[in-house]
């Protein structure tokens, strides 16, 4: 099943990134073959390693 999901991506284009204390933001788009899929995801940095994602 993931080599379906890994298949229908053409590319990825990361627009902007905040970081802030232990937070990090990123704004990316994801161009599928279902079309354009705008993201926007929350990071939390614990250790230098991604503790928490939303």
């Amino acid at each position: 099943m993931t080599s379906f999901f890994v298949s229908a991506i053409n590319d990825i284009q990361i627009y902007s990134r905040v970081c802030e204390d232990k937070y990090v933001i990123s704004h990316f788009v994801v161009d599928t073959v279902f079309g354009l899929i705008p993201i926007l995801k929350k990071f939390r940095i614990k250790n230098e390693k991604i503790a928490e994602c939303k």
